[in-house]
């Protein structure tokens, strides 16, 4: 009988450890997909920018190529 108490004591003690754990777990999991949706966010403003980058970027070779060939017909 007493054996069988404590059994049933270390049993609860255990229920109650999992389902502290797995409350943890559900808190730790919210936390990384929210840390999963800002990356998201954040690697999808980085290609706009990059797009934007290279738009500059070719701008900026189109006038430089317009001006050295203008300064070509100059002379």
């Amino acid at each position: 009988m007493f054996r069988l108490y404590h059994n049933e004591k270390d049993i609860e003690r255990h229920e109650q450890d999992l389902e502290k754990k797995q409350h943890e777990q559900k808190k730790v999991e919210k936390r990384k997909e929210k840390a999963e949706e800002q990356l998201k966010e954040k690697k999808k403003e980085c290609g706009k920018l990059g797009r934007e980058l290279a738009k500059v970027e070719q701008d900026i070779r189109e006038l430089v190529g317009g001006t050295c060939l203008l300064s070509f017909s100059n002379e």
